[in-house]
């Protein structure tokens, strides 16, 4: 396992994200923006069963609960 530290890169794209989420009136939970941010700032795929993955834009989201 390779431990990647959130840089301030994160950070910028975490605010970005809720941003665009709030414009659309589709928030998400915080922790999960914190998780998206970081997955495409490192370029990784997201694997997980939470559908509101979807609504952030940009972000390779595989959904496991199809």
């Amino acid at each position: 396992v390779t431990v990647v530290p959130v840089s301030l890169a994160t950070a910028d794209r975490f605010g970005r994200i809720a941003a665009a989420l709030r414009a659309k009136g589709r928030p998400i939970p915080t922790n999960d923006i914190w998780i998206a941010a970081h997955a495409m700032e490192t370029g990784a795929d997201l694997l997980s069963f939470d559908a509101h993955f979807r609504e952030v834009d940009g972000l390779a989201w595989v959904d496991l609960s199809s």
